[in-house]
């Protein structure tokens, strides 16, 4: 029986899922901790734009993705807002990065 492979990295099906549902559990909690509900509501309906990125995201973008949500989590662990919100931009802007490299090619 041949496995289900997707994606640039040609992950199984069973990877990805998995990725995904952490990738889920990790932004939908912080969304609703920032204390903003147009933030939360947004990041709830970007689900599937996410789904979209992740199956089209440049190879090794996961190992990137979950070093960056580490630096996220560390940050706001230790209850340091202003390195959440610089951790935060950075994986912002290179998810952005990512996104439009792939795109382009």
């Amino acid at each position: 029986m041949r496995t289900l492979r997707i994606g640039p990295e040609g992950a199984s099906l069973g990877v990805y899922q998995r990725f995904a549902l952490l990738d889920q559990e990790f932004h939908d909690p912080l969304a609703r901790a920032a204390g903003r509900p147009l933030l939360a509501d947004a990041v709830n309906r970007l689900h599937a734009h996410l789904h979209l990125f992740r199956l089209t995201s440049a190879p090794g973008a996961a190992g990137t993705t979950i070093d960056e949500h580490e630096r996220i989590l560390d940050a706001v662990v230790r209850r340091n807002p202003e390195r959440a919100a610089e951790a935060m931009a950075g994986h912002l802007r290179s998810s952005r990065v990512r996104h439009r490299t792939d795109t382009a090619s």
